[in-house]
């Protein structure tokens, strides 16, 4: 990692706050859980903000940051952002103004005008931007991006009625066998959907599956776009601060499940040369493209790879697929490993865990700690596992970060995982 990129945030000191600040996320328990998460990007005297997180994983987790403040907000609406319960508690602001540092910079996983109401209310800078995140970190935001400055994206069309969206796919299945359907807001899955050129199903059912509900013409947008056979997915972490050039801090090859959209985890980057140079000139294009437009912030562009049976595309073509307005999930995990290894190297390796069974964090460590792999301190030699994003046990899911010395000793350590958990029979 280290031999091509610039691994970490580069924005000290922080406050975080991984409130999943998106419309469709509104009400929806189970997405703000994904707020612990964001600890693995706390560090060296950050302050992060959680809520009715597991005081045993706490515990745990002050073992690798024993400078971190970890403000646990306990007994707050499950249903509503993070950022909306922590606007509207007194105590809650104070407690932070008071163990923050003066000269910090409010790290957030989307940065929305909630956001800027916070960083306001903690009379700190947002390290982001609404209106850059409403410009370019929407499915049509970003084609329009790519056009300007000539990246290189799937053929596809902007739609707001059923109408385009027929006409979109009429014209894309003469290229295509498979057609994906965004909706603007959509990520790491969700709110999209991969259909074939040709099919029988009714087109407003599948529009109105895609916006998670019923799409309204001239308001809802979706993008239709030619599907891509591609031999692998990537993401990179742009970070722009302000006055200084853009930052490529890693890149990785993204876990994608069998619907061939939803984010399951990542791992090192193995691709040919020519994609490589393909993918760094076009990550780069698109940073630069970033600053041009006053961006100041984190990003996570996901592109692809073209495999070889693909026959819109020369094999081995980086293309831009969308960009996430926000650090991407992985780079907490890097910078966590970063912080307990010093390096991140190319031995890591993230997973969603899908439980049988429902189990709290205690039962996860006791479990853990009997095969000898969990991780308990900082070490440059350190390998095993690391749970994190626990908030989802309730669902029964969790991820593990694995770290090995090697990408070898990494597998075997994730096959472990695999048998424990019975991954490969779930």
């Amino acid at each position: 990692m280290e031999k091509y990129f610039n691994p970490g945030f580069k924005t000290k000191p922080g406050v975080h706050v991984g409130s999943q600040s998106v419309k469709f996320f509104q009400g929806n328990p189970r997405e703000q859980t994904w707020e612990g998460f964001h600890l693995a990007g706390a560090f060296n005297g950050d302050v992060i903000v959680v809520r009715d997180l597991d005081p045993n994983y706490v515990t745990y987790w002050n073992n690798f940051t024993r400078d971190l403040t970890i403000i646990n907000l306990s007994g707050a609406d499950k249903g509503k952002f993070l950022t909306e319960i922590i606007l509207k508690d007194k105590h809650a602001i104070n407690l932070i103004k008071k163990k923050m540092e003066p000269d910090s910079k409010l790290m957030v996983s989307h940065p929305t005008n909630l956001e800027q109401k916070l960083a306001e209310a903690l009379n700190i800078p947002l390290h982001g931007s609404p209106r850059i995140s409403e410009l370019y970190g929407t499915k049509s935001g970003i084609r329009h991006l790519a056009k300007e400055f000539n990246l290189q994206m799937p053929p596809g069309f902007i739609c707001s009625t059923y109408s385009q969206v027929e006409k979109a796919i009429s014209i894309l299945q003469h290229s295509f066998d498979e057609i994906v359907i965004k909706h603007n807001l959509s990520l790491s899955g969700y709110f999209s959907k991969k259909i074939k050129a040709i099919d029988n199903r009714d087109l407003k059912v599948l529009v109105d599956e895609v916006c998670g509900g019923q799409f309204s013409e001239g308001k809802d947008i979706v993008v239709v776009e030619g599907w891509l056979r591609s031999k692998t997915s990537l993401c990179a972490h742009i970070e722009i601060l302000e006055g200084k050039e853009p930052i490529i801090c890693s890149a990785w090859q993204q876990i994608i499940d069998s619907d061939g959209i939803s984010y399951m985890g990542a791992s090192p980057l193995m691709i040919s040369e020519k994609a490589f140079d393909s993918f760094l000139r076009q990550v780069w294009k698109l940073a630069f493209a970033l600053k041009e437009k006053g961006a100041i912030g984190s990003f996570g562009p996901d592109f692809l790879i073209t495999g070889g049976k693909e026959t819109n595309l020369e094999r081995d073509t980086s293309v831009l697929l969308e960009l996430n307005a926000r650090a991407p999930y992985t780079a907490y995990p890097l910078q966590l490993i970063k912080n307990i290894k010093g390096n991140i190297g190319n031995g890591f390796y993230t997973k969603h865990i899908k439980l049988k069974h429902r189990l709290n964090f205690v039962e996860i460590r006791k479990i853990l700690e009997t095969n000898n792999l969990l991780i308990t301190r900082k070490s440059r030699k350190a390998s095993g596992v690391i749970p994190h994003n626990i908030g989802l046990l309730p669902w029964k899911l969790f991820d593990i970060l694995a770290i090995g010395n090697s990408w070898e000793e990494t597998i075997n350590i994730m096959e472990k995982i695999d048998l424990i958990f019975d991954q490969k029979r779930a």
